[in-house]
Parts: structure tokens; sequence; C-alpha cells
């Protein structure tokens, strides 16, 4: 069933789709009136609506009910992703938003080829989140802050309760997560670093901070891989999937 992000206050007994989604559902979806769709606030509340009319830019809707919505894990992920050139960092976005993650971070660290000037990606970063949300079904649209420093990542994800992605660390990742989920962690971050991974210098200022160092295997992971794979291992963990 097609879902849409609409402001809180749009959300009434009528509601509306102007401009691009509405014409996305009157043309590329071909919708027709009776058919349902779902609308939702972005912060967790979903609603059923039936399609009650069509003009050339905008759809009218009535409300049917509110849902309840399964689409959010129970554990709250935050990932910190170092910026990678190209649109590696947006698909690093888009497949985190898909598999669940509740926040993201990009940060720059030292072996980051792209370094993005705080502010200059946001707005796009932001957007490809929510169309990763609205594509995979979420309630929530998870926020994509601006970009930090190394060393602020590791103050934020310290705070957090959560660990560094290291390819030299010797604690497995499968082994020590599970200890915390026993002990009802409900909320974790993870860094995630760019091409180039971490430095040893990185690793053990994140140590330092207090930051677990897990091993995600052996094998070497490209680094738009790893919030997938990340988000799939821990979900699955969880008892989430």
């Amino acid at each position: 069933m097609p879902k849409f992000f609409v402001p809180k206050t749009r959300l009434g007994e009528e509601a509306f789709l102007e401009g691009e989604d509405a014409r996305h559902l009157s043309r590329s979806l071909r919708a027709r009136e009776g058919e349902k769709i779902v609308l939702s606030d972005g912060e967790g509340d979903d609603f059923l609506y039936e399609i009650a009319g069509f003009t050339r830019e905008r759809v009218t809707l009535r409300r049917l009910e509110k849902l309840e919505s399964g689409s959010e894990p129970a554990l709250r992920v935050t990932l910190f992703l170092a910026a990678a050139k190209g649109d590696k960092t947006e698909v690093m976005i888009q497949k985190a938003v898909e598999c669940g993650a509740a926040a993201l971070c990009p940060f720059v660290s030292r072996n980051c080829v792209s370094r993005p000037e705080p502010g200059k990606k946001s707005e796009r970063w932001n957007r490809v989140a929510a169309e990763a949300a609205m594509q995979s079904g979420r309630s929530v649209v998870p926020p994509v802050s601006e970009i930090v420093t190394f060393r602020e990542a590791v103050e934020k994800a310290a705070a957090a309760g959560g660990a560094i992605l290291y390819e030299k660390a010797v604690l497995p990742f499968g082994e020590k997560i599970p200890e915390l989920l026993r002990d009802g962690r409900r909320e974790i971050a993870f860094l995630i670093g760019s091409e180039g991974g971490f430095t040893p210098e990185e690793a053990r200022e994140a140590e330092e901070a207090g930051l677990l160092s897990l091993s995600l295997g052996k094998r070497i992971l490209r680094c738009e891989s790893v919030p997938s794979f990340v988000m799939g291992a821990l979900l699955a963990l969880a008892g989430e999937i």
C-alpha cells in the first residue's frame, strides 16, 4: 500500500497530497478514487486514508482510521558515518534508513577523501533519508545531523553507549552485542569508517572515550556495505527480524 509523509498539522479528517506526491500517486502509481493509502506524520503515527478525488495537481483524501505502526525497531540505533567519496554517503544513509536506523550522523575522520563543509550536504542527505523511509514503509523519518568532526562523533557515540567498528579489533561483534542485549540495552551507536577505515590513533581515542572496539569478521567490507550488514546482524540478534 502506498505511503506518504505529511506534516502532523495536515492530517485531519480530510487531507491532501499536492505537487510531486500527488503526481507520483496519480500518474506513476495510477491510483484511482476509492483506493486506500497510508499517510504518516514521520514521528511514528500512521493513518489509513481513502482517495476521495483528483485534480491536476492535488489528491483529496478522507481519513478512515489510525493504524498500529509495527515498522520501527524497539532497539534505537544511531550510526555515525565517515564521509565517503562520490555518492557513497548517500547510499549508506539510504540503506541504513531502509534497515531501521533511528538516526544518522556523518563525520570526517583522518582517512576521509570527501570532506563536505557543514551544512553543504545536509538538505540532500535528509531528503535521501525521507525517500528511503517512505519506500521502506517506515513510520519515522530518521534525522541526518550536520556533519561533525571525528572527536565530536566519538563523544556523541560514547554518550549513547556504543562501539567503533575497526578492522583490527579482536573482540567479535557477534560475541559482544548479545551480551549488551541481554542486559536490556535499548539504545546503541556505531562508528563506521570511510574507504580507508580508521587509523590506530583514532581507534585508540575512541576506546579511551569509552567505546567498544568491535570486529565484523575476517572479511574487509566496503564502507557502503557496512550499514546494512550491521543493521541486519544487530536486528537478528535482537529478535527484530
